[in-house]
């Protein structure tokens, strides 16, 4: 075998890493990876004028909404039941 190696060098050079490519190529393809994979996105941070829980959510996973629209309610029993300096702290809403 090394003979024929040594008689054949330049096809050995060139069979040998195309090969070993295959070989690569066709025992990766049953699994999915990507090292320089990038997600773009829009991401908006929001925050509540007043603390409490989500009482109704009228939004889903990636839809479209403009400016103006409701995208939750919070629960107003909390409030409800805060001392009244709470409620003066609280103010006005802000629009």
């Amino acid at each position: 075998m090394l003979a024929w190696i040594e008689r054949h060098a330049t096809r050995t050079v060139i069979v040998a890493p195309v090969a070993a490519f295959l070989v690569y190529e066709f025992s990766a393809t049953p699994f999915a990876y990507s090292a320089d994979a990038y997600v773009t996105t829009d991401v908006v941070s929001m925050a509540t004028d007043v603390p409490g829980p989500i009482a109704e959510l009228h939004v889903r996973d990636n839809q479209p909404v403009a400016a103006g629209d409701t995208l939750l309610v919070i629960d107003p029993r909390p409030l409800a039941i805060a001392p009244p300096r709470h409620r003066a702290r609280l103010g006005p809403r802000r629009t």
